[in-house]
């Protein structure tokens, strides 16, 4: 969320503990970020000391530019590789794809639990809200990268700012390459009242249903 004034009693200053509180009671394990600037940024340095951290690679049109970053706990899993590109024709550029209104990339890391050994890969990004094209390309273009040689075979986890709905080609995809809903896996029913949008107005607020909820099929975990 941003760090600006522009959000009055909401901007970030005035819910940064608010914030750094609800996730230390929490506690996730991982933690996948959309829109982190740099205030965000920092307090999760200052404040959350046991989480290791990949900051991914910037995007937006303009500073203050966002970042898809990923937190991952220091006493459960060690890092073995990361990296991050752009959604867009040309992937290692900073560039804005498609008919995307902004800029927009993605990071990964692959974990190894320390309990268990387990190799796994989170993948963690932010869809373009505008375009008609770009969440459609860009989900193809993720799907590419995690089928490259690095990434095959390995477990996977996706978390992200989709801004797509259930009924979306890009949720679609995601499911035709092995991955599950993991709303409806955990529990959850898309009804009146899973929206994940709340405008900052509480859970009475309607936005017309989630935009966001995937992961795939051999792990099972709540974005």
């Amino acid at each position: 969320d941003s760090t600006s004034a522009i959000d009055g009693l909401n901007a970030w200053p005035a819910r940064a503990h608010l914030n750094v509180a609800t996730i230390k009671r929490y506690a996730p394990d991982i933690i996948g970020f959309q829109e982190i600037q740099n205030g965000n940024w920092q307090t999760y340095l200052d404040l959350l000391p046991e989480y290791v951290r990949l900051k991914g690679s910037r995007y937006g049109n303009a500073e203050p530019f966002s970042y898809p970053s990923i937190l991952w706990k220091a006493s459960r899993f060690q890092l073995l590789d990361s990296g991050g590109f752009w959604l867009c024709e040309s992937p290692d550029t900073f560039s804005t794809g498609w008919d995307a209104l902004e800029t927009r990339s993605a990071a990964w890391t692959i974990l190894r639990c320390t309990d268990t050994g387990l190799v796994f890969v989170h993948w963690n990004t932010h869809l373009d809200h505008v375009g008609e094209k770009a969440p459609v390309e860009s989900t193809k273009l993720l799907l590419q990268r995690m089928a490259q040689p690095a990434f095959d075979h390995i477990p996977a986890i996706v978390t992200a700012d989709f801004n797509s709905k259930p009924d979306s080609d890009a949720h679609r995809l995601f499911l035709e390459h092995g991955f599950i809903d993991t709303f409806l896996v955990s529990g959850g029913q898309d009804d009146e009242s899973s929206d994940t949008f709340h405008a900052f107005e509480g859970a009475r607020y309607r936005s017309g249903g989630r935009v966001d909820s995937y992961g795939r099929d051999k792990m099972k975990t709540t974005t």
